[in-house]
């Protein structure tokens, strides 16, 4: 076991990710102030960096769901 974790084996992270143009036009609808636009945007940059998989959550709901489960047979242990 990993010491602090809950389990034995190492955790493979992947990111539900959208373009930005997408995120811009979400919140804008919800007429969210424009600073909290900019922390998302923001806070998707970071997320890109740092996790080395990442999924388009504007895909296809069906291929969607294909990438992600073949990503964890194949990475997700």
């Amino acid at each position: 076991m990993v010491p602090g974790t809950r389990w034995s084996t190492p955790a493979h992270w992947a990111l539900l990710d959208c373009p930005d143009t997408v995120r811009l036009d979400r919140p804008t609808a919800g007429n969210r102030p424009r600073n909290r636009i900019d922390e998302a945007t923001e806070d998707a940059a970071q997320a890109r960096a740092l996790v080395p998989t990442a999924f388009d959550g504007g895909a296809d709901p069906s291929a969607l769901t294909e990438r992600v489960l073949g990503w964890t047979r194949r990475d997700g242990r």
